[in-house]
């Protein structure tokens, strides 16, 4: 006979080996019979309890589920009602109306106002030309405002940006069909000048003469850092002119200090720096630079300020300053066979038709100047984009060519196929010249002014 502790032990192993068997097994009759009802019974409890405990957690997981549901419907709802809102104050047309180019050109755009001045603007756009010699207004107040910032970081200036797109294409020429060694002109293009969101430079160096490309390499090489240097923390409108200025000048000085020969090469340049909503274009030279604005229909501002002998007030400092202004003549059939240029004395040097420039150590003698003069702009969001040329792109090149050109590359965002479109054109109207092809080279800047 088995002891009472023997017999519940084989009841036990016995339960056990039941409970280990899978659900798709068949379990033995005479295994079952072996069990006592207490035990079935209490098997029954517990496989209910765990039923009832699971239907409880699935009915709170649904419960969860559809309040979640709920939530998001409601965010989803108020979301929408949001975009919908803000789409009816913003929609802009898809396409813009046919282009309309005006027969009259505007020759005067609206300028900045000075914040010392309280007279109220007399037109959307205006054109200020200024020669900086002088110190800040200490009135104005700063277009810069510091961004909050881990304080162990160094802070980073942001103003609001008015570029949506920028790119370039630069192209050598060729003299007598043959594609020339150098190309003479330097793109600059650089974003977040002096570590401010929302500013950018955009320059051209035209070279000209025997080391024109290594002069206006040299500027593109030390141009951005100088003027970086001397653009305050917190820079103003008058301090920003200043310091273009500035900068050009010292850019001077050090090509004196330079082993390039000067003697009769040199380069002009055109900058455009964008700060927010304000552009300041400095020049010295013939580049030229346009911005392009639609409102009913499209009209082009020149940016830029031409310094060559057409200028009766450039032509008429250089003949103060010593210089003989004479045309190239034909003896025989007194035929002129250019403009006028300005020479030193009797002699045939240095021959130029510009004004200013960098380097040309022979035309300084006879009044050429490196000092640029500017132009402050106030951008609106009726300005679309900017076209900035060297001398040989807008030789070919005028400013309702670029307008059309550009236009419809505008419409679709396409900057690159914009700038390869007018290098490819410009570089047509060469070949159909005939005559040696001048090194081209343009910078477009697609705006988004809010």
């Amino acid at each position: 006979m088995q002891s009472d502790k023997e017999h519940h032990q084989l009841k036990l192993e016995k339960l056990k080996t039941l409970r280990g068997c899978k659900s798709e097994e068949i379990i033995d009759s005479r295994l079952l019979k072996e069990v006592e009802k207490s035990d079935t019974q209490r098997l029954k409890e517990i496989s209910n309890a765990l039923i009832n405990e699971t239907r409880l957690k699935l009915s709170d997981a649904k419960r969860a589920r559809d309040i979640i549901s709920k939530a998001r419907e409601e965010v989803n709802s108020s979301t929408r009602q949001s975009i919908m809102d803000m789409s009816r104050s913003t929609l802009k047309p898809s396409s813009l109306p046919k282009m309309q180019l005006p027969e009259k050109k505007l020759s005067h755009v609206a300028s900045l106002i000075d914040p010392s001045i309280h007279s109220p603007r007399k037109s959307k756009h205006e054109l200020t030309e200024k020669r900086v010699n002088r110190s800040p207004d200490p009135g104005n107040q700063s277009l810069l405002s510091p961004r909050k910032t881990n304080p162990k970081l160094q802070p980073l200036l942001s103003t609001s940006n008015s570029v949506s797109r920028a790119g370039y294409k630069s192209r050598a020429g060729s003299i007598k069909g043959k594609p020339k060694l150098n190309n003479e002109d330097s793109v600059i293009i650089l974003p977040n000048l002096q570590k401010t969101r929302g500013q950018y430079l955009f320059s051209i160096a035209d070279g000209h003469g025997t080391n024109g490309h290594t002069i206006s390499q040299f500027i593109k090489d030390n141009y951005p850092s100088t003027l970086q240097e001397m653009l305050p923390a917190e820079p103003r409108l008058e301090a920003i002119e200043s310091a273009l200025t500035s900068s050009t000048e010292k850019i001077e000085d050090s090509l004196k200090t330079s082993t390039i020969d000067r003697m009769f090469s040199g380069a002009t340049l055109i900058s455009v720096l964008v700060c927010g909503n304000h552009l300041i274009c400095s020049s010295l030279g013939d580049c030229k630079a346009f911005i392009y604005n639609f409102d009913q229909n499209w009209t082009s501002v020149p940016l830029h300020c031409l310094h060559t002998l057409t200028s009766k007030k450039e032509k008429e400092r250089m003949i103060k300053n010593g210089a003989r202004i004479a045309v190239e003549v034909i003896e025989e059939t007194q035929e002129v066979i250019s403009t006028e240029k300005a020479y030193m004395g009797s002699d045939d040097t240095p021959g130029l038709e510009i004004t200013r420039s960098i380097g040309d150590k022979i035309g300084k003698c006879i009044g050429m100047s490196a000092c640029p003069e500017n132009k402050v702009y106030q951008l609106t969001p009726e300005d679309k984009f900017i076209v900035i040329g060297s001398t040989g792109f807008w030789k070919v090149i005028c400013d309702n060519d670029a307008l059309c050109m550009v236009r419809s590359s505008w419409e679709e965002g396409k900057i690159e196929s914009a700038c390869e479109d007018l290098i490819v054109e410009a570089d047509r109207r060469w070949k159909k010249t005939g005559k040696d092809r001048d090194d081209v080279s343009v910078i477009i800047v697609f705006l988004s002014v809010n």
